[in-house]
């Protein structure tokens, strides 16, 4: 099987994508995998450090980037198309698949008329304006979340599949009087209002004398003033930039603060993590609060729009969770229950039944 997976951009699009190759790989040594993404983007060291090859195009985004930025990225759009068509002429793909991102747009476009079996997967419950274009030419959309943006004949709801390590993450037992794990972090890179947040929260956790064990992903811009605040604060916590080695935090987490990106979330549930819901206001059609909603709404999570989040808001939940562990329990047991651990196993399985089927 030669697999093409194009786009990227952020972790959210691209570890469900990485997540797929992985599955392949496993299954089938030496097939052939390729990536599509853009030099700009997470792909361009997460996808050489996992195995896989990548191409990058030239091609940015045209939503929601002012006037000139879109139309500097519409005369991009000519060149990334054809060096698209060259990619899938020199690579000649058995299936190519979407994970979302505006590199994704060409590479697909390009599989799609060269007669190539083409594929979506849609990590959130809104999908992004890519897919929902893409999602007109594929013979199969994979969604991460319950979604009715696609034709249901087409509609497959899989779950969104995780990195391999998410299997090794056990569930945590909580236990009163215990030291609570806590992991913040805004996804791959960062997010300034939670930072903000948990600065301010930190001379409350420090005179509540909350046993805590914090580990923090601030992401690269603000990793020196975040380790300053706990510095000062007198707070002890493991500060990081970005964490490399998620498998070792996660089973180290008992409660999670952090956004609420398609993939968050389902590692989130499948690895029993409560968590409290960050969405970023600025995402596309506003999916990271419907994403959010799906635990929620099934008490897994509690969810918190980023103008209502505060220093205070954190202590509160925090104090609450270490005196009455369990309710921490309880979210645990919620959260595996909305898990779907075999996305990327049956995701691999359409592939191969597509690919046999040409």
């Amino acid at each position: 099987m030669n697999l093409l997976v194009a786009g990227g951009g952020t972790g959210g699009h691209l570890f469900p994508g990485l997540a797929v190759a992985q599955e392949v790989r496993r299954r089938r040594p030496s097939a052939k995998i390729l990536f599509v993404g853009t030099r700009s983007g997470l792909e361009a060291e997460a996808v050489p450090k996992a195995g896989f090859e990548v191409e990058f195009l030239p091609v940015s985004g045209l939503k929601r980037v002012g006037l000139v930025a879109t139309l500097k990225g519409l005369l991009k759009l000519p060149l990334a198309l054809l060096q698209a068509f060259l990619v899938v002429f020199r690579f000649r793909p058995d299936v190519a698949i979407s994970v979302g991102g505006y590199a994704a747009g060409p590479a697909i476009l390009a599989a799609y008329f060269c007669r190539v079996p083409v594929a979506v997967m849609e990590q959130n419950a809104l999908p992004g304006v890519t897919n929902r274009i893409l999602g007109h030419l594929a013979y199969k959309i994979f969604a991460g979340l319950p979604t009715n943006s696609f034709k249901a004949e087409k509609l497959s709801v899989v779950g969104n599949p995780v990195r391999t390590f998410i299997d090794e993450i056990k569930p945590k037992e909580y236990v009163q009087g215990q030291a609570l794990g806590l992991l913040v972090m805004g996804g791959s890179q960062g997010a300034v209002a939670l930072n903000n947040a948990m600065i301010a929260a930190l001379p409350l956790i420090k005179s509540a004398g909350l046993q805590l064990e914090i580990v923090h992903q601030t992401g690269k811009r603000d990793y020196e003033r975040v380790r300053a605040a706990y510095e000062s604060a007198g707070v002890d916590a493991t500060i990081c930039s970005f964490i490399d080695d998620m498998a070792q935090i996660y089973s180290r987490s008992h409660f999670v603060i952090g956004r609420a990106g398609a993939s968050s979330v389902a590692e989130l549930a499948l690895c029993g993590l409560p968590s409290l819901l960050v969405p970023f206001p600025y995402a596309a059609d506003n999916h990271q609060e419907a994403n959010a909603r799906i635990l929620s709404d099934n008490g897994a999570a509690f969810m918190v729009l980023e103008q209502n989040l505060s220093g205070e808001k954190i202590a509160e939940t925090l104090q609450d969770l270490t005196q009455y562990p369990e309710k921490l329990k309880a979210m645990a047991v919620s959260a595996l229950g909305q898990a779907k651990p075999n996305a990327a196993a049956s995701i691999v399985d359409e592939l191969e039944n597509e690919v046999g089927n040409v």
